[in-house]
């Protein structure tokens, strides 16, 4: 559901955002998928907000190689308070990881990055920016995930793409899957 609000709105209730076609920005609500199955757990987490009136982050967690975990914030549940400061409601707001469908390949990814000794040879932070790319996240996404500035990726993606010996961002996470 998409929702019209200003910036300042989206930063409060910590909103997800998109931008469309037109670079206009859009604030957006949780999609139930099967409301059937994930009522119960809902109404419980609902419960649970309301009565702790703390806010609630149900985590997608995704393993990645040599043990390190990506996470992602699945739905983050907050307290809807009114001018008193009295709950009356539940917030919910939900982020999907870029490539969602694509989960299962991810989660295999160690089984072939493994087998390749180029990647032996990255650090700790190159490793990081590789396994978002092999994600599907943008340069900006990688930055604004690893906490770094854009052209800071932009100097790992090179780095990345010397030492794997490709010459696009494509080929380097092709590489990881031993693709040609």
């Amino acid at each position: 559901m998409l929702l019209g609000c200003n910036d300042q709105v989206a930063a409060c209730w910590k909103l997800a955002s998109t931008r469309d076609i037109k670079s206009k920005k859009h604030a957006y609500l949780a999609r139930v998928r099967n409301m059937a199955q994930q009522c119960d757990s809902f109404l419980i987490n609902n419960r649970q907000v309301v009565q702790s009136e703390q806010p609630l982050m149900d985590i997608y967690e995704l393993g990645v190689p040599n043990g390190l975990v990506v996470e992602y914030f699945k739905t983050n549940l907050l307290p809807l308070q009114n001018k008193d400061h009295k709950t009356i409601g539940v917030f919910g707001i939900s982020k999907r990881p870029p490539l969602s469908g694509s989960t299962n390949h991810i989660k295999n990814l160690s089984q072939y990055i493994e087998n390749n000794s180029d990647f032996n040879s990255l650090t700790k932070r190159e490793r990081h920016v590789l396994q978002f790319l092999a994600m599907g996240c943008t340069t900006k996404i990688v930055a604004a995930r690893l906490q770094l500035s854009a052209r800071t990726i932009e100097t790992h993606v090179e780095n990345l793409k010397t030492k794997m010996n490709v010459h696009s961002k494509a080929a380097l996470v092709m590489s990881c899957f031993d693709i040609d």
